[in-house]
């Protein structure tokens, strides 16, 4: 598997080489791991990160299936700036990782 950018910033500048992160192929993109639960997506270097309430605007994740789109309206996209600031973006990815673990017991 030939990980994104983003994936490798994520994992070693954000989550500091972590081994409970793990990054698998998925929906032509990226899905990300903590602990076997799923909690984010990368797609064209686009993060989507899982959050607890649903969302039904235009920033939630959409892959097509059999030409029909699907969104996964848990998974709502993260603006690329807000990883300029690895702080803040270490805790957003907590609080997805949280949120999922929660929803997965």
């Amino acid at each position: 598997m030939n990980m994104s950018h983003l994936a490798e910033y994520i994992m070693h500048d954000i989550m500091h080489d972590t081994s409970d992160i793990a990054v698998r192929s998925m929906f032509g993109g990226f899905g990300l791991y903590h602990q076997g639960v799923f909690f984010g997506i990368i797609a064209d270097e686009t993060l989507y990160l899982y959050t607890q309430a649903p969302h039904d605007h235009d920033n939630v994740f959409t892959y097509m299936k059999k030409g029909v789109p699907v969104s996964l309206r848990h998974y709502v996209h993260i603006d690329e700036s807000f990883l300029d600031d690895p702080e803040s973006a270490y805790e957003r990815i907590v609080e997805a990782i949280q949120e999922s673990k929660a929803r997965s017991h």
